[in-house]
């Protein structure tokens, strides 16, 4: 894996690398049971400083377990580099399959326009999709992002590359 930030003065300013969820178009098993989660997430890790790495706390995230449209049951996993849920970011849950059991709104978004929403990635710094941890509930094949724009979106495929805004507890 090629080194996944551009830093200045150490300081971590983007990734510059987009990933999957996971290798095939299919949400089943959810975050918990997503490669983005389980190994993508693991090697980025490995890559930060390690005095950062020596603080990171583990934080329960809930997220459905996906692979259906109809609501089985939520997981919560462990996670010490997670991803946020729609509803912690945009405090709807307007396509994730179980948005409002996954969490709620953080302080920091709320109030927030679609700009704030925009993430961007690598040198050119283009404007990018960029993951939540929520599954879709219409269809077994999607996972919730925000688009380039800083909306919700429900079409984006578990096997698309995408940006990461992953958070972390210290």
């Amino acid at each position: 894996m090629s080194k996944p930030f551009t830093s200045v003065n150490d300081k971590l300013l983007f990734l510059n690398t987009q990933y999957s969820m996971n290798t095939s178009n299919i949400n089943e098993g959810g975050w918990n049971g997503s490669r983005l989660r389980t190994t993508t997430l693991p090697t980025i890790k490995a890559l930060l400083p390690q005095d950062l790495q020596n603080v990171i706390k583990l934080v329960d995230k809930k997220a459905a377990d996906g692979g259906s449209t109809n609501y089985t049951a939520t997981i919560t996993s462990s996670d010490d580099l997670f991803l946020l849920c729609e509803m912690e970011v945009a405090g709807t849950s307007s396509y994730a399959q179980d948005g409002t059991n996954e969490g709620t709104q953080y302080e920091y978004w709320v109030g927030k326009s679609l700009r704030d929403r925009i993430k961007h990635y690598g040198e050119e710094q283009t404007a990018t999709h960029w993951w939540f941890r929520s599954s879709i509930r219409t269809d077994t094949t999607n996972i919730v992002a925000i688009d380039p724009y800083g909306y919700v979106t429900n079409s984006t495929l578990a096997s698309y590359s995408r940006g990461l805004s992953f958070a972390i507890c210290i």
